[in-house]
């Protein structure tokens, strides 16, 4: 339980991720438990009590994510 995929490019100082939560940016704690190959990429299996299934979380990397940080989601109606 708690254990998520997620592409290298989501992970932060191997301590946190990002949510979008109402278009702003929300850091999340997540533990870095594994690592695997897929397509040439690297992706982590991270623990977090603080992601839930269904969370959009951050894959493309911004150089200066932050806490509160207002985004737009690509190819999202609406």
């Amino acid at each position: 339980d708690d254990v998520f995929v997620l592409p290298a490019t989501s992970v932060y100082g191997n301590e946190y991720v990002y949510t979008v939560e109402e278009g702003k940016l929300q850091q999340k704690r997540i533990q870095v438990v594994g690592l695997t190959q897929r397509e040439d990429q690297t992706w982590y299996l991270l623990a977090s009590t603080e992601l839930q299934e269904g969370d959009r979380v951050l894959t493309t990397r911004l150089p200066h994510a932050a806490q509160d940080l207002p985004v737009k989601l690509a190819g999202v109606g609406g």
